[in-house]
């Protein structure tokens, strides 16, 4: 049995034409600047000669989009979480909520700041967090980061979301 020509097709017509010949279609997905959905290669390769019944693995093209790297919760354990962008843009979202005010009801406490710094290379970022959910970026990728929280009265929690672009 050989595999047919696939590159360039849709994983849909990719996946009809292996069970023409009674193959068995896996996919895996990866970013390509190719439309979303298109066969960039099939491994085995097309022109291979395989036994009937043997699965072929379609690795199509993924469209760009946000992913999460990872979700960190920072307080005041001084837990430092890192993580790696492995290109340019990413962002973070996160939700800082006050547990606990040492003044009481008659002043408020100082949200937390949060240090976003580039363990490999020179670039730190500092954000002032404020109550509530938001977005923010940091220094450019590829890279490691790692977050640290710092500099606040009464006790926050600090929930982040890490997403990056592709």
């Amino acid at each position: 049995m050989t595999i047919p020509k696939l590159t360039g097709t849709s994983a849909e017509t990719a996946r009809a034409r292996l069970a023409e010949r009674g193959l068995t279609a896996r996919t895996r997905e990866t970013v390509s600047a190719r439309n979303a959905g298109t066969v960039l290669r099939s491994e085995p390769a097309s022109g291979d000669e395989v036994a009937p019944g043997t699965a072929v693995t379609l690795v199509v093209a993924r469209a760009k989009a946000w992913r999460t790297v990872g979700t960190y919760k920072l307080d005041s354990d001084g837990a430092t979480p890192s993580f790696r962008i492995s290109g340019k843009a990413w962002r973070i979202t996160y939700t800082a909520t006050e547990l606990s005010c040492e003044y009481g009801d008659y002043l408020d406490c100082d949200p937390p700041n949060m240090t976003i710094e580039q363990t490999d290379g020179y670039e730190t970022d500092f954000v002032s967090l404020s109550a509530g959910t938001h977005q923010t970026h940091g220094p450019d990728g590829p890279g490691r980061f790692r977050l640290q929280v710092s500099g606040y009265s009464g006790e926050w929690s600090v929930d982040v979301k890490v997403e990056q672009y592709g």
